[in-house]
Formats: C-alpha cells, sequence, structure tokens
C-alpha cells in the first residue's frame, strides 16, 4: 500500500461520469436526486439510524425486509427503548439475510446508544454535533459517522465508502484490493470534494449499486436490488402513509411492472408479523 500511486483527480472524475452515465437513475434516483419526500429533510430520525446500523451487512433488498420486520414491532425508539440488549431484537431479523449470529459486534455497540438514549433525544431533532460526540463510541468509526453525515444530516460532500462501493474501485483498476479503505476514502473526499457537478454521496451509492448490480444474476436479481434500495428509503419517509404505486410510478420508479412490484413489496413488508 505504501508504494502504491493514488490516481490523479482528473482519472477520478472520469470513472464517475462513466459510473453516473450508465447508472438507471428512472428506476433508482441517487440519493440527491432523490423526490423531496424520500430526501434527508423528510426522514424518520429512529428509522434513518437504525437503517444505517443495519446498512453494511446486508443487500438492499434484505435490508429492506429487516427493517419492514423490525419497524413494526418497534416503530418508534420509545418503543426500542423496551428492549434490553441487542440479542432481545436479533431475532427478529433471523432468516431474512441478515447474520444475526455473525460478525456484529459493531451493531451491537451501534445498537446500545440507542437503548439508553444516548444520541437520539426523545422526539426532538437532534442538531448535527451528535456525530460528533459519537466518535467515542465503540463501533462510530470514521465509515459509518460518515454514513449518518450523507443519509441522515444531508452532507453531499462526504464518502461513506464501504467494502461494496470499495469492491467497485478495485474492478475499474483505480486502487489495489488490499489498500486501506479509510485511506482511499480521505484521499476521494481530498481530490473531489467540492468539484463542480459532483456529490461524493452519489459517488458513493453509484460504485455500491454497480458492485452489486453487475454481479448480479439475471434480470429477476437485478430487479431485486432496485426494489429492495427503493423500499427502505420509503420505510423511512415520514410521508411513507402517503405513498401510493401512481406516485412511485410518477416520482420515482419509471417503469410500470417495477413500480408494481416495489408497491407490493413495500405493502407486504410494512404488514405487522
Amino acid at each position: 500500500m505504501d508504494n502504491f500511486t493514488f490516481p490523479d483527480k482528473k482519472v477520478l472524475v472520469d470513472a464517475y461520469w462513466r459510473l453516473y452515465e450508465k447508472h438507471p437513475k428512472h428506476l433508482l434516483p441517487l440519493e440527491t436526486e432523490l423526490p423531496g419526500q424520500l430526501g434527508w429533510k423528510s426522514r424518520d430520525e429512529y428509522r434513518i439510524v437504525m437503517t444505517m446500523i443495519l446498512f453494511q451487512r446486508i443487500d438492499e433488498y434484505n435490508l429492506s425486509v429487516s427493517l419492514g420486520r423490525l419497524f413494526s414491532a418497534y416503530p418508534t425508539i420509545k418503543s426500542l427503548r423496551g428492549l434490553t440488549s441487542w440479542n432481545a431484537a436479533k431475532d427478529l431479523l433471523r432468516g431474512c439475510g441478515f447474520k444475526v449470529d455473525g460478525p456484529v459486534k459493531y451493531n451491537v455497540h451501534r445498537f446500545q446508544p440507542l437503548l439508553t438514549g444516548c444520541f437520539i433525544g426523545g422526539s426532538s431533532t437532534t442538531g448535527s454535533d451528535y456525530v460528533e460526540n459519537l466518535k467515542v463510541e465503540p463501533g462510530y468509526g470514521p465509515k459509518f459517522t460518515r454514513l449518518l453525515r450523507a443519509y441522515h444530516l444531508g452532507n453531499p460532500n462526504v464518502l461513506p465508502l464501504d467494502g461494496k462501493a470499495f469492491r467497485t474501485l478495485t474492478k475499474l483498476g483505480l486502487y489495489a484490493k488490499d489498500a486501506s479503505i479509510n485511506k482511499v476514502r480521505i484521499e476521494i473526499e481530498n481530490k473531489l470534494g467540492g468539484e463542480i457537478g459532483i456529490k461524493l454521496i452519489d459517488f458513493h451509492e453509484l460504485l455500491r449499486f454497480d458492485a452489486q448490480y453487475s454481479e448480479a444474476n439475471g434480470d429477476t436479481a437485478k430487479k431485486k436490488i432496485i426494489v429492495g434500495w427503493n423500499a427502505w428509503r420509503l420505510l423511512c419517509s415520514l410521508e411513507r402513509a402517503k405513498i401510493t404505486e401512481d406516485w412511485i410510478y410518477e416520482h420515482l420508479v419509471r417503469d410500470r411492472e417495477i413500480a408494481h412490484d416495489l408497491w407490493d413489496f413495500f405493502q407486504g413488508i410494512t404488514k405487522p408479523k
């Protein structure tokens, strides 16, 4: 890694626009191009933080199934505080792709502040300074706090860069597979931060999407990625009760068949089990 040469800014900009051009934005808008009802200003604080906690260890389709189960059982932060531990919640997530018995120590650490009310203050809205306070908590490293800054606080110029997104960078030949993700993340932020027309959160989404979509086997698998990714955003919206199939087609997924599948999926995962 010490001898690896980082790509220059022009190469990174070119990679961004190549990914942007082939991304199916009519089926899956990028974070900064979402309709207002699904953007960060319209998100339920508790739900988006829980989504980010589960986000990194599961694909988008199974993430949405997991969230549907969790939010049906614990619809508010107050109901969640009735739990005593991560173990009391993880049984809900069995059987839907989430590795509840795998290496979940970071999820446990991140879950505890929710139980103790460490950074979600009842029904009030927190300020951006809570992310700074979280840096001292186990499990809240640079990647995760960037997720919160981007998806919860609406900062488009931070790059979470998880493992799936990093895989695309290596596939494109921009970085070695054994490169430090933390160093790469900082390097890209320094080079592309403030670049006209480029939002780093969108770059993260382009990279993460490409890693999954290009490796998906067949149209059904590709459709599941589209449906799952849109669904978790619907679940997190404060305006989710107003969502209809027609709204999905008019504002989110400009394909009637996929819009219908998304609507059926969304209806199914929001029903209490």
